[in-house]
């Protein structure tokens, strides 16, 4: 997003309240006050009469003499500005759009308001220090306080007027406070009516005795492919590209989408929507690859753009099999007869997962399925003497995909979510067949028979006549089966993997005996 220019605010006064009467025992309104200070009342000394006509006058002390006043009659000083929402400071952005950077402190300051789910759940009973700023219709606030060291802050957005800040609760427009003491805490809103909004920004925490911080704002258009309605379209040339992007706070993204469908992965994180459209009877592969070790999931929405904003989301494909820093990779078949527009939603796992990726999509004709891709077009094995060794690859870019994921048990305890490729064998009745798995580029490969015919392999679970996922990355993997039977046994041999990010060579060593 391309940085607004930051302007200068004016100075900005305290101004002038005029408070009469002094504090009971010298203390204003409790610490743990929900609204702003009451009235403060005044004390005057009780009389029952009016005082007597003849006592002496007692000249008011000049400005140059002492008081001989009691200190009960000397007035309360000024409340500090931005003490309450009522008094808020005002931050002026020139033009209604652009940036400010403002330094204060929370010490000093009276503990007003204790929001208990507007920041990340945590109570923000320490003293709070109030900002209100304009934000024109359809623009976005981001608030970002960064403390001195020593200093955990919390921040909160809370909409006028002011007396919504002492409501019992206080509804926040959004609130934070993930970071730790002299951590950054950012906030964000969009304002979604036709008209311009007041919002009061509000410094807060839990530490009471407060402190010093920065506080930066910005007031402009949300950021790319913020929701679905602003997706980013992405432009193919010869069908593929490649974009890199990211889903930080810190650049002011936030959780939109969190689809809840069997057909979508869980996406508590920030979120980030790309747009692409895939011709009639054309395939979309799209990878998203993290570059900052985050475990990102990724769903594909058809639009319009309306579609994210459903209860549920529905998802025309999903994946997130691998872990942090891992892989995600989706694949998708227009089977209609006109363009479907689809719109990619990169999110993450959970509520910290965040950070930069690169996403790549290629879109095309649907080329013929390679050897192997599945067990209908499973490679016969000859044998020669009793033995053979063939080999062969799970790469991506030979056009295998991830076709079979047999349950827990199969091979192992792991899901087997890689891309797989499929061999076929004869073993005759009595005979035992053994295979052993060897991959020739540093993967890491599992192997597993399935019985025939081929569309046993589309069973909902697949039975395994054998299988194993015994060793790591770079490491051979062997299994056996004995034909008990008294007829000849077709078995598929499947090679696989356990994480959609480990494919490539292999070299496959068969024996019947």
């Amino acid at each position: 997003m391309t940085r607004l220019p930051r302007f200068v605010l004016p100075a900005l006064s305290l101004f002038t309240l005029a408070v009469a009467g002094a504090c009971a025992g010298g203390t204003e309104n409790g610490g743990d006050d929900d609204g702003p200070d009451a009235a403060i009342a005044v004390d005057a000394p009780a009389t029952d009469a009016s005082p007597e006509v003849d006592a002496p006058m007692v000249d008011a002390p000049t400005a140059d003499a002492p008081s001989d006043a009691s200190p009960d009659a000397v007035t309360d000083a000024m409340p500090l500005a931005g003490d309450a929402c009522a008094m808020a400071e005002v931050i002026t952005i020139s033009g209604g759009l652009g940036t400010a950077t403002l330094t204060g402190t929370t010490a000093g300051y009276a503990n007003d308001y204790m929001p208990d789910a507007c920041a990340s759940g945590y109570l923000q009973d320490g003293p709070d220090h109030v900002y209100e700023v304009s934000v024109p219709a359809g623009a976005l606030l981001g608030a970002t306080v960064t403390p001195a060291s020593g200093y955990d802050p919390g921040i909160y957005l809370v909409g006028a007027p002011a007396a919504m800040c002492d409501a019992m609760p206080i509804t926040c427009l959004a609130g934070s406070d993930e970071g730790l003491s002299g951590a950054p805490d950012t906030v964000r809103h969009v304002n979604e009516t036709g008209a311009d909004v007041t919002v009061f920004v509000v410094v807060d925490g839990t530490s009471t005795t407060g402190g010093a911080f920065t506080l930066d704002v910005v007031v402009g258009a949300p950021p790319p492919g913020d929701t679905c309605q602003s997706a980013e379209p992405i432009t193919l040339s010869s069908g593929m590209a490649t974009v890199s992007a990211t889903t930080a706070t810190a650049s002011l993204y936030a959780n939109d989408y969190v689809p809840t469908d069997a057909s979508c992965e869980d996406g508590e994180g920030n979120d980030r929507v790309h747009a692409v459209t895939v011709p009639a009877g054309e395939r979309l592969i799209a990878t998203v690859t993290p570059q900052t070790g985050f475990d990102v999931t990724l769903n594909l929405v058809g639009g319009p753009a309306a579609m994210c904003d459903a209860s549920p989301i529905v998802c025309l494909e999903s994946a997130d099999n691998g872990s942090s820093g891992g892989a995600e990779t989706v694949t998708y078949v227009n089977p209609t007869g006109s363009p479907v527009e689809v719109l990619l939603v990169v999110d993450g796992y959970d509520s910290d997962d965040e950070g930069t990726y690169d996403l790549a999509v290629t879109v095309g004709v649907i080329p013929p399925p390679p050897a192997g891709d599945t067990c209908q077009l499973a490679e016969p094995i000859t044998l020669t003497g009793g033995a053979a060794t063939v080999t062969g690859t799970t790469a991506t870019t030979a056009g295998y995909v991830d076709d079979y994921q047999p349950p827990s048990g199969c091979a192992g305890s792991f899901l087997h979510d890689g891309n797989d490729r499929v061999h076929a064998i004869t073993v005759p009745a009595g005979a035992r067949l053994t295979a052993t798995v060897t991959p020739t580029t540093s993967w890491d490969t599992s192997i597993y028979f399935v019985g025939g015919p081929a569309a046993s392999c589309d069973a909902d679970p697949i039975v395994c006549l054998a299988g194993a996922d015994a060793s790591g990355s770079g490491a051979a993997e062997t299994i056996a089966y004995d034909n008990t039977t008294a007829a000849p046994v077709e078995v598929m041999i499947v090679v696989d993997s356990y994480d959609p990010s480990d494919e490539g060579d292999y070299a496959l060593a068969v024996t019947v005996q």
